[in-house]
C-alpha cells in the first residue's frame, strides 16, 4: 500500500523531497503528527490506513466492532477512546522515540498532563521504504519467532517455548476452541470464519514477555485493538473465552463490567491454568464462607480495588454461572450487553443501579429476592456438583488394585485411594492414560512440576496428592482440572493417619 499524502499544488517538488527525507529519518514522529491530525479531523478511514496493511486486517479480521469508539485498530489508546477531550493536548505529539534494534522498528512515547494527570501511551512505527506506518508492539518483538498453524489457531512461538508445541497440544487446542464455541453459542458460520482466517495467539516465553510486549505483568491477555491473544500459557482458555464472546457479539462497546466481562469468562474458560469447574467450587467456598461480599465486586472500580483477583474471579465466575442458568444464554448477553459502555459510564455507575439492572433482568422484584434465589442455587446446583470430593467410593468396580493404589469407577466418578508405608511422607503421583500421541513430547505443565527429576513419558492425566490437596492435572492441555484443599473443606474422609491413606474422588 502507499501512502497518499495531499499537498497543495503550489509545493515544489524540492520540497516534497525534503518531507520524504525527514520522514525517513525520523523514527515516525511525522507519521504520528500526520495520524493524530487525522484523528482530530474526524478522518478515521484515512486514519487507519496510516497502520501497516497487517495490522489492518487483524484488528478488523472478525468482524468486531466497538460501538463507541472512532477507530478499532487503536482502541486501547487513551487518545481514541476520549478523542473529544484529548484533541487539545496533542502536542508534542512525541515525547521521545527509540530506535528499536535492527534499525526497521521503532517506539514513540506520547505524554502529557491532562486534568492534573498524567496521560502516556506508546506507540510502535514500523517504516517500509520512505515512510513509517504504526503497528503493534507484537510485530516486533516476535517477528522472528516460528510459527505453527492448527485448525483455528497461528501461533506464534517463543523459541524456548517451541518444544512444547506439537500436534498433540494443537490438536486438543482445537478441541477446547470447538466446546467452547459449542457453548457460547458461536454458528457455523462464525466457526469458518476462524478456521479461515485462525485466531493469532503469541506464545511468549514467560509473564515477564507478556508485560513486555503489552505493558501488563501478567500471564496472558486479549488485546482489544488487534484480536490477537498474548500469553506465556497455550491455549489459555480464559483470554479465548473473551475472544470468542466477542466474535459472538461483534457490536459491543469496549467495556463491560468486569462481573459481567470476567464473569463469563472464568464460567466458561476458568482462569490461571485451572478449569472452570475447579474455580466454580472455589467461588462457591469463598461466597459460602463470606470471605467475601458480592456487592462490594459489583461495580466497575469495586471489582478492581476491595478485593485481590484470586478472590474476585472466582466469585463473579460463580455468580455468571447463575445468571446463564437463570436467564438463558441469550438474555444474559442482553444484560451483558446493557452493562457495557465507556469507561466513565460503567465507572459513574453506582452499586444500588447495578443490583436494580441485574434483578429487573432476572424477573426479580429486588436485589435482595435475587440473592435469595442465588443462594438457594448454590446449595442445590453447585455445592453438590464439585468436581473434587473426599471420601472413597462405594459400590464401584475396582479397575486398579495394588498395595498402594486403588482405582473404582462408576458412571460419574473415578476414586483414588493412596496408601503409604508407615514413616513414610504421604505425597506422590499417579500418572495414568497413556496417549500415544504424547510419547517422546514435552509437557510445560509436567515440566514445571518435576523439573528434571523425571521424564515425561506420555501419560496424559496425573493425580498429585499429600496430606493436604490432590489435584487432577491435563498434560495435553495444561490446566488443571480439578482440586480439593483440605484447608479450604476440612474433611475426616480425606485422611485416615491411621492407615496413611488419602481418599479421593474426580
Amino acid at each position: 500500500m502507499k501512502r497518499f499524502v495531499l499537498f497543495a499544488a503550489v509545493l515544489t517538488i524540492s520540497i516534497v523531497s525534503h518531507s520524504l527525507v525527514f520522514a525517513r529519518n525520523d523514527g515516525g514522529v511525522q507519521a504520528i503528527t500526520e495520524y493524530f491530525d487525522m484523528l482530530t479531523s474526524g478522518n478515521f478511514e484515512t486514519a487507519q490506513m496510516m497502520w501497516t496493511e497487517q495490522a489492518q486486517e487483524r484488528s478488523s479480521r472478525f468482524g468486531i466492532e466497538y460501538t463507541n469508539i472512532p477507530l478499532k485498530i487503536d482502541c486501547a489508546s487513551p487518545i481514541v477512546q476520549d478523542l473529544d477531550l484529548m484533541a487539545n493536548y496533542l502536542m508534542p505529539p512525541v515525547k521521545k522515540y527509540e530506535m528499536l534494534p535492527g534499525g526497521v522498528y521503532s517506539k514513540l512515547e506520547f505524554a502529557n498532563v491532562v486534568d492534573e494527570r498524567l496521560v502516556q501511551h506508546f506507540y510502535y512505527a514500523k517504516r517500509a521504504g520512505d515512510w513509517y506506518w504504526l503497528t503493534y508492539p507484537v510485530d516486533y518483538y516476535a517477528e522472528s519467532w516460528p510459527v505453527q498453524e492448527s485448525e483455528y489457531f497461528r501461533v506464534h512461538i517463543h523459541p524456548d517455548r517451541q518444544k512444547y508445541v506439537h500436534e498433540a497440544v494443537l490438536q486438543e487446542a482445537d478441541h477446547l476452541v470447538r466446546k467452547l464455541a459449542e457453548t457460547i453459542g458461536l454458528t457455523r458460520s462464525d466457526m469458518e470464519l476462524i478456521d479461515e482466517k485462525k485466531i493469532e495467539f503469541f506464545y511468549c516465553g514467560s509473564d515477564e514477555d507478556v508485560e513486555r510486549i503489552t505493558g501488563e505483568l501478567t500471564r496472558g491477555m486479549l488485546d482489544l485493538p488487534s484480536n490477537d491473544i498474548i500469553s506465556a500459557s497455550f491455549p489459555h482458555l480464559h483470554e479465548l473465552a473473551h475472544l470468542l464472546v466477542n466474535i459472538k457479539l461483534r457490536h459491543l462497546p469496549l467495556y463491560t463490567l468486569p462481573v459481567m466481562q470476567e464473569g463469563v469468562a472464568v464460567c466458561y474458560g476458568g482462569r490461571w491454568g485451572k478449569n472452570a469447574e475447579a474455580l466454580i467450587d472455589l467461588g462457591v467456598f469463598l461466597y459460602r464462607e463470606k470471605l467475601v461480599q458480592l456487592d462490594s465486586i459489583l461495580t466497575f472500580n469495586g471489582f478492581k480495588q476491595y478485593t485481590g483477583a484470586d478472590i474476585a474471579y472466582p466469585l463473579v465466575g460463580v455468580f455468571a454461572t447463575y445468571l446463564i442458568d437463570e436467564l438463558g444464554q441469550k438474555k444474559f448477553f442482553d444484560l451483558y450487553l446493557s452493562l457495557s459502555g465507556s469507561l466513565d459510564s460503567l465507572s459513574g455507575m453506582t452499586c444500588v443501579e447495578i443490583q436494580d439492572a441485574i434483578a429487573g433482568a432476572s424477573g426479580k422484584k429486588n436485589w435482595e429476592e435475587l440473592i435469595e434465589d442465588f443462594d438457594r442455587y448454590i446449595e442445590k446446583r453447585l455445592a453438590p456438583r464439585a468436581g473434587a470430593e473426599p471420601g472413597k467410593l462405594r459400590r464401584a468396580k475396582r479397575i486398579i488394585s495394588d498395595s498402594h493404589v486403588t482405582v473404582r469407577q462408576n458412571s460419574d466418578w473415578v476414586a483414588f485411594e493412596f496408601s503409604m508405608d508407615a514413616g513414610q511422607p504421604v505425597r506422590g503421583n499417579f500418572l495414568f492414560a497413556m496417549d500415544e500421541r504424547l510419547v517422546g513430547k514435552r509437557s510445560i505443565m509436567f515440566d514445571e512440576q518435576y523439573g528434571n527429576d523425571y521424564v515425561f513419558e506420555g501419560y496424559r492425566f496425573s493425580v498429585l496428592f499429600d496430606e493436604n490437596e490432590t489435584g487432577l492435572y491435563d498434560y495435553a492441555t495444561n490446566r488443571l482440572l480439578a482440586k480439593y484443599i483440605w484447608g479450604i473443606s476440612p474433611s475426616e474422609d480425606y485422611f485416615d493417619p491411621d492407615s496413611h491413606t488419602v481418599a479421593i474422588k474426580f
